[in-house]
């Protein structure tokens, strides 16, 4: 293992990780709306939940898939911190640069889609807003009721 002069290489590759998963969350969050705003999508969320949480629980339990979950590889981020800590700069920069790349088509998928999000015009409002005690203008064409 490396002294102090080398607590970078396994630093960066926990960054990268953590904003990677940072700038995924809201395109996760966006494409699950997505889904519960359509046809039929009220059921699938929840189902989608609960077989994720089984999925979750069966690979937690003990057996066969305790040992899959916890041989990720060299591709692990876990992997990547000790390959720089250890100074293997090849692994480790490809591994890196796997992570930035994530991470920009995480921030570039999560701009376009805040940028298409469509707009209601016609004066929906969140769920959480509570109703406007004056009214305001009458709503645009085509919105009326």
């Amino acid at each position: 293992m490396g002294g102090p002069e080398r607590l970078w290489a396994p630093q960066l590759p926990i960054l990268l990780w953590i904003g990677t998963a940072t700038a995924a969350a809201p395109v996760v969050a966006w494409l699950i709306e997505v889904v519960r705003l359509g046809r039929g999508g009220v059921w699938v969320v929840p189902g989608a939940t609960v077989v994720l949480a089984v999925t979750l629980l069966a690979v937690a339990t003990p057996g066969p898939l305790v040992v899959l979950a916890t041989s990720l590889g060299p591709g692990s981020v876990v992997e990547l911190t000790r390959h720089g800590a250890s100074g293997s700069w090849s692994p480790w920069a490809a591994g890196v640069v796997l992570l930035a790349v994530l991470a920009g088509a995480a921030v570039a998928s999560g701009a376009v889609a805040h940028a298409t999000r469509r707009v209601d015009h016609c004066g929906s409002r969140p769920r959480s807003s509570p109703a406007p005690t004056n009214p305001g203008p009458r709503p645009p064409a085509g919105c009326e009721p």
